[in-house]
């Protein structure tokens, strides 16, 4: 069940521990006292405690206090469910009004904090106060963890990823990008405005951002521009920039850099400067009229930055292929897949066909989710060795033989240390594998029978670098 996005604040008096027993919907007036003592009482440091969430994201806690006294270091330490404490950035504890806001907490979930104090050698915690965060958009599909081994996952707590929230089997819209902790808990998101195509939402390249397109494709509204959006957790800094010849998909380089498909009049590869300067670095359109092939079948579904080499993946869905091009002359270096002049598979059995997200591993191999060419309904994680001697890739680790999940669109593959994190697009899942290929976590999003479409997925396990805002 879902509370009301209005506040679910703080409880003064003790918890009752029994499980069927669901908070008061009604909006209590604020708690400024708990009555219960976990250690010693800074009552001459702090006053006026109050928390409540987040006018956004009702998932986030803000926490207020004033000080009487200076002192010199102040944070917020918080837990929730018996869960590993967690800690607000520290700020200088002058005296007056001091806020916090506490990140990685779930929706509807009663959270235990404490305000903590440090001056010279001397640590002081206050008593233990509670509060509830507020609940999830109502339009927010739940998660449904199938399998979850911490033994066999990453340490990472969280995951960023962005899903379709409609009932369409097609892309309907509206997207929400969201965080999501590992029991499949919305602790954060960001409901993309006017039904844009969100796919490709990501950390931003400096670590403190969050980045997401904003695609009209597949919008029939045609006061509607296509944008990207640059945005901290807390909202305090959110930019959205029209970006009318955007296509389908976007990349976020360094500086601050977009690479993104143009196609106003033919489907181009567009650097960006952060401030608004653009140019050509390669036309897809001449280069597959030579092929013989119309130019539709440029059209990208992922364009990837590799920053070791400098180069950009463009990723060809009707086609069924993708190129590698160098950024700064637009030459185009590999070619893999179904056009005539790419590379030898090997085996041929692991041809690329409807590909998405072709990316590099720190390894230097090349990661694709793929669908098995001449077989029905199947959806291949496939590492290749890149053979740039033998114009060859040659397939080393694969996944997906006996998989339940097929995207007739969509989907992606990324390494993450050792394991390998699977989306399953269309069909609204997404597995960590482990290079035996044991299943570490597993979740899927469903309404009935129906899958929701499930955009690039990231592993983070920082959220408050994420929320310091473009630099």
């Amino acid at each position: 069940m879902r509370f009301p996005s209005l506040a679910l604040l703080w409880s003064c008096t003790p918890v009752i521990p029994a499980s069927n027993i669901e908070p008061d919907p009604v909006e209590p007036a604020p708690s400024t006292t708990d009555t219960s003592d976990t250690g010693s009482p800074d009552t001459h440091e702090n006053t006026d405690v109050q928390a409540e969430p987040h006018a956004e994201v009702h998932c986030i806690l803000e926490v207020r206090w004033d000080r009487i006294s200076s002192a010199d270091q102040t944070w917020v330490e918080f837990e929730f469910e018996a869960q590993d404490t967690l800690t607000s950035p520290s700020q200088p504890a002058e005296a007056g009004a001091h806020s916090a806001i506490l990140l990685g907490t779930p929706c509807e979930t009663e959270v235990q904090y404490s305000i903590v104090t440090l001056e010279g050698d001397e640590t002081r915690r206050s008593i233990e106060y509670s509060a509830w965060t507020g609940s999830t958009p109502w339009s927010l599909p739940d998660a449904e963890v199938l399998t979850w081994n911490p033994s066999l996952a990453t340490s990472d707590r969280w995951v960023l990823g962005s899903l379709d929230v409609s009932q369409s089997s097609w892309y309907g819209g509206p997207f929400t990008v969201f965080i999501m902790d590992r029991q499949g808990r919305i602790v954060w998101y960001y409901e993309v405005p006017d039904s844009r195509l969100a796919l490709q939402a990501q950390v931003a390249w400096d670590g403190s951002h969050i980045v997401l397109e904003g695609s009209t494709n597949y919008v029939w509204d045609n006061d509607v521009e296509p944008t990207v959006t640059r945005l901290s957790l807390d909202y305090s800094t959110i930019d959205i920039t029209e970006l009318p010849q955007l296509g389908f998909t976007l990349d976020e380089i360094e500086n601050g850099t977009l690479l993104y498909e143009g196609n106003s009049d033919s489907r181009t590869l567009i650097e960006r400067q952060s401030d608004g300067t653009e140019r050509v670095i390669w036309e897809c359109d001449p280069w597959m009229s030579a092929a013989g092939l119309p130019n539709y079948y440029c059209a990208p579904n992922t364009i990837i930055w590799v920053p070791s080499t400098d180069t950009v993946l463009w990723s060809m869905y009707y086609s069924d292929t993708v190129v590698e091009i160098d950024r700064k002359t637009g030459e185009l270096l590999r070619q893999w897949g179904q056009i005539e002049g790419s590379w030898e598979m090997d085996p041929p059995g692991s041809m690329i066909d409807y590909q998405h997200y072709p990316n590099y591993t720190q390894a230097g191999t090349l990661l694709v989710s793929t669908h098995t060419l001449g077989e029905k309904y199947q959806q291949m994680a496939r590492e290749f060795i890149v053979d740039d001697q033998n114009q060859t890739l040659t397939e080393i680790w694969s996944f997906g033989e006996d998989s339940p999940y097929y995207a007739t669109y969509g989907g992606e593959a990324t390494r993450h240390g050792p394991n390998t994190l699977i989306s399953y697009g269309t069909d609204g899942a997404l597995m960590e594998v482990t290079t035996d290929k044991e299943v570490a976590w597993e979740v899927r999003w469903r309404s009935g029978s129906h899958a929701h479409l499930l955009g690039h997925l990231t592993l983070i396990d920082d959220l408050y670098a994420l929320n310091l805002g473009p630099q």
